[in-house]
């Protein structure tokens, strides 16, 4: 008997220790942390940090700290190719990426279909048609056969070409050696224009300009700002006529593997995330844009009327594409445009 109330108090002790009772912790103190890897290749002073600090803080707050995110920034887990592919594998739990290095990586050619010159074109058509298309939830369906959940996106930034001369019109570029970047698409598209596309490494840039190998500059906005190719040529020229999307993508084995209640802060979050970075990303234009024209940027955003002939000049291309992307989401697209377009 004396033994059984022994057995019996040992049993109670166990109890309190384990639900932290009489030691001045709490339930929530007491449940198991979860910690999960984001790694994202920008620098922390780039609008994609702060919308993933937001996430972060929506995660940690909506599941009491049970989920705890370790944002890797800057390439901390190698370039964004190799920390997508880590994602798909289960090594890395949540990435940022774009839609060509996705494309790539999961052999979904409709998410180059945001990433057509001209073809959107308005920021808020960007937006709805990620949120209210019927495309959206095709690619997302796809994405999640190859093991990949997207949670949301936001744009960093409009393209721009950076040159030493006005460009206004497709005869001004007709002709200009042009780092276009590596999506093949966009380089039909330049070419289409008149352009000689040239390759340029990402660090030489500003040496390229220096030295004639190039004489326009095709990126967003912010990276000019941030290459300080600026200094070397001050023709600015927002064409509007595409976005750079960050996406926000978790491996989808890691999330089906977690409760329900942390997966529903795990999408909440991913929400505020597009929320957060559209707005830090049209504080960083005002920003950039402001401190180039100080040192003697001539900044230009075009209008829709002016880009109505570079839209109607890569026409051409866009057939070739559209059987390339899926003709199927690209009449989706064009459709969606012209119903919405202001």
């Amino acid at each position: 008997m004396r033994k059984m109330r022994i057995i019996g108090t040992l049993l109670l002790v166990a109890a309190f220790i384990a639900t932290g009772w009489g030691m001045g912790i709490t339930s929530a103190q007491a449940q198991t942390k979860t910690t999960l890897k984001y790694a994202h290749g920008a620098r922390t002073d780039f609008s994609m940090h702060p919308a993933s600090l937001e996430f972060k803080k929506v995660v940690e707050e909506a599941t009491k700290g049970s989920l705890e995110i370790t944002i890797y920034p800057n390439a901390a887990l190698g370039p964004e190719r190799e920390f997508i592919e880590s994602l798909m594998m289960g090594n890395v739990d949540f990435g940022l990426t774009t839609n060509f290095t996705l494309s790539n990586l999961t052999g979904i050619p409709e998410l180059l279909a945001f990433d057509v010159p001209w073809l959107i074109g308005d920021k808020d058509l960007y937006y709805r048609l990620y949120n209210e298309s019927k495309a959206i939830k095709t690619i997302k369906a796809k994405l999640e056969a190859k093991g990949v959940k997207l949670l949301g996106g936001g744009d960093i930034g409009a393209f721009s070409i950076l040159a030493k001369k006005p460009i206004r019109k497709p005869a001004d570029i007709v002709g200009l050696k042009i780092r276009t970047g590596e999506n093949p698409m966009v380089v039909d598209v330049f070419k289409t224009l008149g352009v000689r596309p040239v390759v340029v490494n990402f660090g030489e840039l500003y040496t390229a300009f220096q030295q004639g190998v190039m004489d326009g500059l095709y990126t967003t906005t912010p990276l000019v700002h941030m290459t300080k190719t600026y200094e070397v040529a001050k023709e600015l020229t927002q064409l509007n006529n595409a976005y750079t999307f960050a996406l926000l993508v978790m491996n989808l084995k890691k999330f089906n593997s977690l409760p329900k209640d942390q997966q529903a802060a795990i999408v909440k979050a991913g929400d505020a995330y597009t929320v957060a970075l559209r707005k830090a990303s049209q504080e960083q234009d005002v920003r950039v844009i402001a401190a180039m024209e100080k040192t003697g940027v001539k900044f230009h955003s075009m209008t829709a009327k002016e880009q109505e002939p570079f839209k109607k000049a890569v026409e051409p291309v866009w057939k070739t594409w559209r059987e390339k992307v899926n003709p199927e989401i690209f009449d989706e697209f064009q459709a969606f445009v012209k119903k919405n377009k202001k």
